[in-house]
């Protein structure tokens, strides 16, 4: 069973290492334990584990911002058994958990165009692409890509 839990101060070393998944690698820049420390400390964060049984086997890590309550960015998500549907109940956890229980009225995310499995998922969830950013994102190799943004509103389709 796929469940989704607060994540706390012994699930760092967890979410750290989620990030160097193989199938992440170029597409997440890898947060050192003190980011991901001062994003569990972070009110305008939101820091989830995603479990199967019991086991850790991903991590969500969302944005909002004080002076815009009905905005939800989905800063992250990162499971370390892809192609298990495990990224699709975690994303359909946060469109329920943003549009139900934060009352948000819209959800917005970026990804590096190159992610075809993300997008893919996000489109499929509902997610309409807004736009793409030329060069908007820099990998730890310094290289550039392109990064699409993708939105999601309370009123639009998602099931």
């Amino acid at each position: 069973m796929i469940a989704m839990r607060p994540a706390t101060e012994d699930d760092v070393a967890f979410l750290v290492a989620t990030q160097f998944a193989p199938h992440a690698r170029g597409f997440v820049l890898a947060a050192t334990p003190e980011q991901v420390r001062a994003a569990l400390d972070n009110p305008d964060r939101a820091t989830f584990v995603v479990t199967e049984d019991g086991e850790p086997v991903g991590m969500v890590l969302l944005g909002s911002f004080a002076d815009a309550p009905w905005l939800v960015e989905v800063r992250r998500i990162v499971v370390v058994r892809p192609g298990r549907g495990i990224g699709e109940h975690a994303l359909r956890w946060v469109i329920a958990h943003a549009f139900e229980e934060r009352n948000a009225h819209r959800i917005s995310l970026e990804v590096v165009e190159a992610n075809d499995r993300a997008r893919r998922l996000y489109e499929r969830c509902g997610f309409v692409h807004e736009g793409t950013q030329r060069d908007g994102y820099r990998d730890e190799d310094g290289q550039y890509a392109d990064i699409c943004t993708y939105g999601l509103l309370a009123t639009d389709p998602h099931e």
